[in-house]
């Protein structure tokens, strides 16, 4: 409830900010100008996306009229904030997730069109698409880039820290950047991000590090189908697709952007933390049934 309703305040705010009182019209990307920080657009879905689908799933609980009311209202508002952002990498995960939820409540399939229809019916969203697709533009580079980093750091990394990929002292991305073939190579300043949580991890802590990363998000995905072949209860299923959902939603655009500090952690964190709440209470109803059955 806390990260729903947290969420959909943020987005009624951030909407009434960026076009009701600084006057941007709705085609601008929400934020795009002059939101800043860890809220900038393209994190923006993170948070909205993640109270998205708890809601929806929520709205499927049975649950008092006003309780329906207020789930579904905070659905769409969060929702509608996704899609104002046109950030592709969250609109793709936003889909995925509710195509997922379909597994657990055919139902949803509504509101899979649904998005499907507002993201083209979104003001600016088709032209954005047709103009920089979903791979055509400055990712690339910075995509080969970055693997140029972890090539001459393979083992450890170049030590964890937000701002020292950028630090001269550290790493020369300007002499990399001039090894690249002339068509990767990027132009003017150059952007001191990988734009991407596996990439960042690599770059930060080494093959050693990502494998241990990597070991958790395989972990976290164990976890949620064995509970999904373990359990047949409807209240252990759903919560386990719903879950999928979120960790589906999250890694699609974290894959282009920068989500290992602020609320996109969070975010992380609190998903893996509900996930192992999930995973003990099957264990615990488990042990519970083993010791009836003796």
């Amino acid at each position: 409830m806390i990260v729903i309703i947290g969420a959909t305040i943020f987005s009624v705010g951030a909407i009434n900010q960026y076009y009701f009182i600084e006057g941007f019209p709705f085609s601008a990307r929400l934020g795009n100008i002059t939101f800043r920080g860890a809220m900038q657009t393209d994190l923006i879905g993170f948070t909205t996306t993640f109270a998205s689908i708890l809601a929806l799933h929520l709205f499927h609980k049975k649950k008092p009229v006003t309780y329906k009311i207020l789930f579904i209202a905070c659905f769409l508002l969060t929702t509608t904030a996704t899609l104002l952002t046109q950030s592709r990498g969250s609109l793709i995960g936003l889909c995925a997730s509710f195509i997922i939820l379909c597994f657990a409540n055919k139902r949803n399939l509504i509101f899979v069109v649904l998005a499907a229809l507002l993201i083209f019916l979104t003001p600016g969203m088709s032209d954005r698409i047709k103009n920089q697709g979903f791979t055509k533009d400055i990712r690339t580079k910075i995509n080969r880039l970055t693997l140029e980093v972890i090539k001459d750091h393979p083992i450890a990394g170049i030590g964890f820290g937000m701002q020292i990929y950028g630090n001269k002292n550290v790493l020369d991305l300007e002499k990399l950047n001039k090894q690249l073939p002339p068509e990767y190579q990027q132009n003017g300043a150059i952007i001191a991000a990988p734009h991407n949580m596996i990439f960042d991890i690599a770059i930060r802590t080494g093959i050693v590090g990502l494998a241990l990363f990597l070991y958790i998000l395989i972990t976290s995905l164990w976890m949620l189908w064995k509970t999904l072949s373990l359990k047949k209860d409807e209240y252990f299923r759903s919560w386990a697709i719903c879950l999928f959902a979120c960790f589906v939603s999250y890694m699609i655009p974290a894959l282009f952007a920068d989500t290992t500090f602020g609320p996109m952690a969070i975010i992380f964190y609190t998903m893996l933390a509900m996930i192992t709440i999930l995973w003990n209470l099957v264990q615990k109803d488990k042990n519970e049934h083993a010791v009836k059955s003796h």
